[in-house]
């Protein structure tokens, strides 16, 4: 991240503002990645409301990438944020991934209003926004082929299932959440406790879904979702997903409670976030102890 750093304190010089933001959007959170501030009091790893920002706005094209004059824009006036801190000219243009999905924004604000020969400045914003962006590219590739590396070096640590050793995720969580952090990558932790109504016979179809169809399929659904999935106890699983779609979250549990079900294993699924406001050590402490928070939701499922 020290070249999208070195490119925003240039930007920063070129084209003056009291404060410059490389951002990442995630759900409705805001995600400070680089400031370059000169009087808001903004640094990495402030978190935002999404829906309540200029950036939102002109993202949906309610609003101009570039407004001189920021009370000229009814949709700038009815920001949230505008209440929240003075803004009198603002600048945003979209950071998008290869797909040309949205990944955050690089934008900038002042308190005072400026001339309207800002305007002029919206290509050399865009030049410098789609090279932030192919550098935050390659920062995500790196990050997951560093995550790879890292949990490389616990293979020795699953079980013939290909679980981890829960404790070889719970040393791995730093490095892990070193590797998060700066990109503003969020993550999903589950607990998934398997169960039947009663003790299996020793080699029925019952103890087979149990000891093996349903861990297997659970660990499959964790993999697919660029995750890593280790057992904790007898028939009791934790799971990390990484930069999971949040709109998604409750959909795809449910989804996941209906696979198990259908093996004729009943589960209990807890998770929550990793976000701006939750590292990863303490969603997963709150996914192992349930009693103690209420970070986590719960399904239960009975077989169909």
């Amino acid at each position: 991240m020290d070249h999208v750093a070195s490119l925003l304190s240039r930007l920063a010089t070129l084209v003056p503002m009291q404060l410059w933001m490389v951002t990442r959007t995630r759900g409705n959170h805001w995600i400070v990645l680089q400031s370059h501030d000169r009087g808001y009091g903004i640094s990495s790893g402030d978190v935002f409301n999404w829906c309540d920002s200029f950036c939102s706005r002109m993202v949906q094209g309610h609003g101009p990438s570039i407004a001189a004059k920021a009370s000229e824009v009814p949709a700038y006036v009815a920001a949230p944020i505008g209440q929240q801190v003075e803004i009198g000219s603002y600048i945003g243009v979209p950071l998008l991934r290869r797909d040309h999905s949205l990944f955050g924004t690089l934008c900038a604000i002042d308190p005072d209003p400026k001339s309207p020969a800002l305007r002029d400045e919206l290509p050399l914003v865009q030049d410098f926004a789609g090279a932030i962006s192919a550098l935050l590219r390659l920062a995500e590739l790196d990050e997951r082929e560093s995550r790879a590396s890292l949990m490389h070096g616990q293979a020795m640590r699953r079980d013939l299932l290909g679980f981890y050793d829960v404790l070889a995720m719970r040393e791995s969580i730093p490095a892990l959440q070193s590797r998060m952090t700066p990109l503003g990558i969020g993550a999903r932790v589950l607990c998934v406790e398997l169960s039947l109504d009663r003790d299996p016979a020793p080699g029925s179809a019952e103890s087979w879904a149990l000891e093996i169809t349903a861990p297997i399929l659970l660990r499959d659904w964790v993999e697919k979702r660029d995750g890593i999935a280790g057992l904790w106890t007898h028939h009791t699983f934790l799971a990390i997903n990484f930069e999971h779609n949040v709109e998604r979250v409750d959909a795809e549990i449910e989804q996941l409670s209906r696979s198990l079900a259908n093996t004729g294993v009943q589960s209990r699924i807890r998770w929550t976030r990793v976000d701006g406001h939750r590292s990863l050590q303490e969603a997963l402490l709150a996914c192992m102890r349930p009693r103690e928070s209420d970070l986590c939701r719960t399904l239960d499922s009975a077989t169909h």
